[in-house]
């Protein structure tokens, strides 16, 4: 027997037979290595669906850290081998629809993975639209798993996992969001997390994200109508050094530089799904066409100003529905 060899699982769908694998174990006096298993937010198995939890996303969240709690009480690492913002078509919806490539399944990543970072293993289901399981289309876009297309194309969930690779490695705990509007169900739609340095732990720079999540058609007993959202945040300390490419110091007004460095996911701004439906949904690419849709998959850097005022700054951000806005701001 291999001494490295790790056993566990269950590796089950939907959460199911989790506890149960650790209890037969248990009585068995049967060692594991690790708990594993499976989860969409689309599963119909939530316990969690009615009431304040009734967005899918956050029945999903609620129920992986139940499971993950399991493993915890048992000293056991706990690996979400298999997991995103739901199959084809989303929750209550069947098969066919196309969230997977669209801003939706980004900000499904914005928003939830924050909340498990005390997960030992988190898998999302999959890297790339080529899929042996049942089938194989050849279509750039089809409601497919995977991060990228077929020919390679970024999508915008890769865009994000993109940016939360960047991230530093310092989270900032005393990130709140004050929404005087809330958008669903007397909640915001608004959610923040802010790292310090780069994911090297490295510097001093602080980065925000933001996202503008609601449930999608089908996810919920109420239906949440897609709208932008206007976001104002308030930084209270000041940095003190200024980041290479970031505005020269004559354009900065005492410790404070005068932009932030912006890069949006949304389906205007890193959008191939759109540019794809512009050429006529074409089943083959051609060299241009490949190159226009890597061009359109692309995060663009621009500056969104600071307003200075003393030892405080304030900018302003518009996000759309479904959209993400990174922002750095130099140390």
């Amino acid at each position: 027997m291999l001494p490295a060899l790790q056993v566990g699982g269950t590796s089950s769908a939907n959460l199911e037979h989790f506890a149960d694998l650790l209890t037969a174990a248990t009585s068995g006096d049967i060692p594991l290595d690790f708990l594993s298993t499976h989860h969409y937010p689309s599963d119909p198995s939530c316990s969690h669906a009615e009431g304040p939890n009734a967005m899918r996303a956050e029945c999903f969240t609620l129920d992986v850290l139940e499971s993950a709690a399991v493993a915890k009480n048992a000293s056991l690492p706990y690996i979400l081998s298999e997991y995103k913002d739901g199959l084809q078509g989303g929750p209550g919806t069947g098969y066919g629809g196309q969230h997977g490539d669209t801003a939706y399944a980004a900000a499904f990543v914005t928003h939830t993975l924050p909340l498990l970072t005390s997960l030992d293993v988190v898998s999302w289901w999959t890297f790339s639209d080529i899929f042996e399981e049942n089938w194989m289309i050849g279509r750039p876009f089809y409601g497919g798993y995977g991060l990228l297309t077929v020919d390679n194309v970024a999508k915008p969930a890769y865009r994000a996992f993109e940016l939360l690779s960047r991230a530093g490695i310092r989270r900032l705990d005393h990130v709140a969001v004050e929404d005087p509007a809330p958008q669903y169900m007397g909640e915001s739609t608004l959610t923040a997390f802010a790292t310090l340095g780069d994911a090297r732990g490295v510097g001093d720079d602080l980065q925000l994200f933001l996202t503008n999540f609601g449930p999608e058609e089908g996810t919920s007993p109420k239906p949440w109508v897609p709208s932008a959202r206007n976001v104002s945040l308030r930084l209270a300390r000041a940095p003190s050094r200024a980041r290479p490419g970031a505005p020269s110091r004559e354009g900065r007004v005492g410790a404070w530089p005068t932009a932030a460095l912006l890069r949006r996911i949304d389906d205007n701004s890193t959008a191939p799904l759109a540019a794809w439906m512009r050429m006529g949904s074409p089943s083959s690419l051609s060299p241009t066409q490949l190159a226009e849709l890597h061009a359109a998959s692309q995060t663009k850097d621009t500056w969104l100003p600071l307003v200075i005022d003393g030892e405080r700054a304030t900018l302003q951000v518009e996000l759309p529905a479904y959209g993400i806005a990174h922002l750095s701001i130099a140390s």
